[in-house]
């Protein structure tokens, strides 16, 4: 169990962590992301909307 000042410090300061991602949800950035001369994983906006929005969706259809 924390102590009170480590509580007192994570709630004025904050803590930082990595983000927790679904299976799913990690799966999908790792499909669509680049690497970039560090090797480091990124997405550009395109890549962002095709990990969000697939084209072979069909939108439309859901509203009518």
């Amino acid at each position: 169990m924390a102590s009170i000042k480590e509580t007192v410090k994570e709630t004025l300061v904050g803590i930082t962590e990595e983000p927790q991602l679904s299976h799913q949800a990690r799966s999908n950035f790792l499909r669509h992301a680049q690497r970039d001369e560090k090797g480091e994983l990124y997405m550009t906006e395109n890549d962002f909307i095709n990990a969000v929005a697939p084209r072979q969706e069909d939108y439309v259809s859901l509203f009518f």
